[in-house]
């Protein structure tokens, strides 16, 4: 495909795999979800968020074993399978009658998890491929879109579960098919590029940006220190994040918001992580990676500091602003994770290069269970809320050790 034809079905692909991104994403709105379950079965916080925990190791995994199998199966299968385990996951969950912690542990945790874990990073990779030019904006894009599915698929769900004619059963019935419809849908659109098609070169980058590609294969990827160094960036600056959305709907409720209000909040705390996505991605592609993340890195030690401000005064407006910029601080970083895996270890391997620096979400996903943990022997979101400062100080001293690949 000539460069010309390109550059319009590239779009095309693009906005496709940001419409399944929209509908995966909806991972994230485990603090709405989990709502209706805790009230008919009595399951506590912390048992709740042992289930966030167990899907993120899995979405982790799903997105592994995507990775490991893009060389070797099509797109498509990989939807299919995907759409498959999500459609179960939901299904039998809806279906199956009494309340199991065991049961929501394995079938939206592991099924769902992992389903989802392997249509993200089969969608991200192939959106990425037809961007070479544009890695930060491309991811960036797609990124947003994921993060608004608990804005827009999250509150929709809230209202179906108040609803006689739908309750949680039906709305989780509906949210697999939903998604699995979805996926169905990209699997029949989007391609991979191949040889044969002509994409537009990468643009040159300067000063402390112009590094040049390694496009080294995994296992050689894995042996540099800079990975590492990135890697644990990411964990330290995703746990941020991730916990304050696991209970950010509890924390609401608890500073004097009223339940609707609080699942507003949790609504604006996914849009500003979708805008924080895309304005990363912008800004990856204008000001360089350096500039970014360290921009990046600066939101996310105020964030957590606010916060602590919000929780000593018990200022629900002061939460509000902290869970907005927590939200822009999340966002960036899977879109720094994605476009600096492409700039700095190329296309060559990308999808697993890029779906192992990604499994720091399964590791950050336990700051959700240590978080739970000092909120339950505490009483207070005090103390959860000093964990989240220091880890954010200690990302933000890690961006000046990334230098080269």
């Amino acid at each position: 495909m000539k460069l010309a034809e390109t550059q319009k079905k590239r779009w095309l692909y693009l906005a496709v795999c940001s419409l399944g991104l929209l509908f995966v994403g909806v991972i994230y709105a485990w603090s709405i979800l989990k709502a209706p379950l805790a009230q008919e079965f009595g399951w506590t916080a912390s048992q709740l968020a042992v289930n966030y925990t167990v899907m993120m190791c899995f979405f982790c995994l799903g997105a592994l074993f995507s990775g490991w199998m893009t060389k070797k199966w099509v797109l498509r299968k990989l939807l299919i399978l995907s759409a498959v385990l999500i459609l179960l996951g939901y299904s039998l969950l809806a279906l199956l009658p009494g309340g199991s912690l065991g049961r929501l542990y394995v079938l939206y945790g592991v099924v769902v998890g992992f389903g989802i874990g392997i249509s993200y990073n089969s969608l991200l990779a192939t959106g990425n491929a037809w961007f070479p030019d544009k890695k930060g904006t491309s991811s960036g894009l797609m990124m947003m879109c994921f993060g608004f599915s608990t804005m827009l698929l999250g509150k929709l769900a809230a209202k179906m579960f108040d609803l006689p004619a739908f309750g949680w059963r039906k709305t989780f019935l509906l949210l697999g098919a939903s998604i699995a419809i979805v996926l169905v849908l990209c699997m029949l659109i989007v391609r991979r590029p191949t040889a044969g098609d002509e994409l537009p070169a990468p643009k040159k980058k300067t000063g402390t940006d112009n590094v040049q590609p390694l496009n080294s294969a995994a296992r050689e990827t894995i042996h540099r220190p800079t990975f590492w160094l990135f890697y644990v960036y990411g964990f330290l600056a995703a746990s941020v994040g991730s916990t304050v959305i696991s209970f950010a709907r509890d924390l609401s409720m608890s500073l004097g918001a009223a339940a609707e209000t609080a699942t507003l909040l949790v609504g604006i705390l996914s849009i500003c992580n979708g805008f924080g996505r895309i304005l990363c991605g912008v800004s990856f592609d204008t000001l360089g990676r350096r500039k970014t993340m360290i921009l990046a890195s600066e939101v996310t030690v105020i964030a957590p500091a606010i916060m602590l401000a919000a929780i000593l005064s018990s200022s629900l407006p002061l939460a509000i602003l902290s869970f907005c910029l927590t939200g822009v601080s999340y966002g960036t970083v899977p879109t720094v994770s994605a476009a600096f895996i492409a700039a700095f270890y190329g296309t060559k391997d990308y999808a697993l290069n890029y779906s192992i620096s990604n499994t720091k979400l399964l590791f950050s996903s336990f700051s959700a269970t240590a978080a739970a943990a000092l909120l339950s022997s505490t009483g207070s979101y005090f103390a959860p809320f000093v964990l989240l400062f220091a880890m954010a100080v200690a990302a933000f001293v890690l961006v000046f050790a990334i230098r080269k690949p």
